[in-house]
């Protein structure tokens, strides 16, 4: 019958409180906070004269130069996020995914087309019917079976203050001549999803990051022709954000129909070093994704791809984890019974020469290698020193890699 808002400065504590709101109520404006000072909100629901239990609590900082998402102008929210992250993508180039759910752009504001399914740890893709992204629960220590497939992961500390990570990855051409030239090739029949043993095999290599209840994944993943209606094989940029303590569906941002954000392999080069950084800033609840590919021939940059997103996260992500990861996805209801069994299907599809920081195909250094960033403007290369965990699932057979230089440059193959 109605809400109330209740805030205070120390979780789970709401000394303040609104007046009673109406049931129609989407809104309410809480003013005389004191500056770059944390506040805990929750929202009570009315019904018969009783007060119902407190819901999530959630929180925001305010300060000058916030984004201004409440505003309603799209304009004015494109230029808050391009000032925060220091974008310099042109238009159409950068896509923002609202605490609203919404999709904003330079041409306005749209739906969400993917969306996590928290009882199936999967992302669906609406539109396309059996496109699904199998999620590995990258919250463990030790390398598990997760039952989406074979991966490489190298993962960083939680006691180095870490906030950003990025490297410069070789992604394989997508465009590659016959045997035993081709480095990558997903059989036609994975994708056919009336049938639940299909594994839809997606390649991925993305940077990650586990911070309390919230996962990101962003980086690159592939389609071979014909996913998605797409005519061509490509790799494309994909950004998403899971609040594990959250039902309702998650959305994520994907590249299948933007063509300015594909990476095509056209001149016979092998593969195109790609430029992939993931950023974090707690003030403003925000992660960035920015991918560069380059011309393996000529050295320019072909495009500069940045898609932003709304995380809890807070001030202080001390204890965040970032990860490196190279793999193949397949769905989890194409393994069965993963307690009896691996959690991969043997598809005949496989990825060789994925690396981070090398040129597979000249034997050349990519600089910069694999990298973390403790403050916005200093880079330290991905070393011993920032690093307590690598390997792979499985541990033999199906993934392996070649360290150039330990965590920071090594190339990975997977043969299903």
């Amino acid at each position: 019958m109605g809400y109330r808002v209740r805030w205070g400065t120390a979780s789970g504590s709401y000394p303040n409180s609104s007046a009673g709101l109406p049931a129609t109520a989407r809104r309410f404006t809480v003013s005389g906070l004191v500056r770059d000072r944390e506040y805990y909100f929750v929202v009570e629901a009315a019904y018969n004269g009783l007060w119902g239990p407190p819901s999530e609590e959630d929180s925001a900082v305010p300060h000058e130069g916030a984004i201004r998402w409440d505003s309603g102008n799209v304009s004015w929210i494109m230029e808050d996020v391009r000032r925060v992250i220091g974008s310099t993508a042109g238009p159409g180039m950068l896509d923002v995914l609202g605490p609203d759910g919404l999709i904003y752009s330079d041409s306005g504001v749209s739906l969400p087309t993917t969306f996590f399914d928290v009882d199936r740890q999967v992302f669906i893709l609406e539109g396309f019917p059996g496109f699904e992204i199998p999620v590995v629960d990258a919250g463990r220590e030790a390398l598990e079976n997760t039952c989406t497939g074979p991966y490489r992961r190298v993962r960083t500390r939680g006691d180095r203050n870490i906030i950003a990570v990025g490297g410069t990855f070789w992604v394989p051409s997508t465009r590659s001549p016959r045997p035993p030239y081709l480095q990558i090739y997903i059989p036609p029949g994975v994708d056919n999803q009336a049938d639940p043993r299909r594994t839809a095999d997606t390649p991925f290599m993305y940077f990650g990051l586990a911070f309390r209840d919230v996962d990101v994944e962003g980086g690159l993943m592939y389609h071979r022709e014909g996913r998605g209606d797409v005519y061509y094989p490509r790799w494309q940029a994909y950004l998403k954000v899971v609040h594990k303590n959250k039902k309702e569906p998650s959305p994520a941002i994907t590249d299948t129909r933007n063509m300015r954000g594909h990476i095509l392999d056209d001149d016979g080069a092998g593969g195109t070093p790609t430029r992939v950084e993931l950023y974090t800033n707690g003030w403003e609840r925000l992660v960035w994704l920015r991918v560069m590919p380059m011309d393996p021939v000529f050295g320019e940059r072909i495009f500069l791809r940045e898609i932003a997103a709304t995380a809890k996260l807070g001030r202080d992500i001390s204890g965040a984890r970032f990860r490196r990861v190279f793999s193949i996805a397949q769905r989890r209801e194409a393994m069965g019974n993963c307690s009896h069994q691996p959690g991969y299907r043997r598809t005949g599809s496989f990825v060789i020469r994925m690396a981070v920081g090398y040129n597979p195909i000249e034997g050349s250094f990519l600089d910069p290698p694999a990298q973390v960033g403790r403050s916005p403007l200093l880079w330290y290369d991905w070393t011993e020193f920032y690093t307590d965990q690598a390997g792979a699932y499985p541990s033999t057979g199906i993934v392996s890699w070649i360290e150039i230089e330990r965590f920071s440059r090594e190339v990975v193959s997977i043969s299903l």
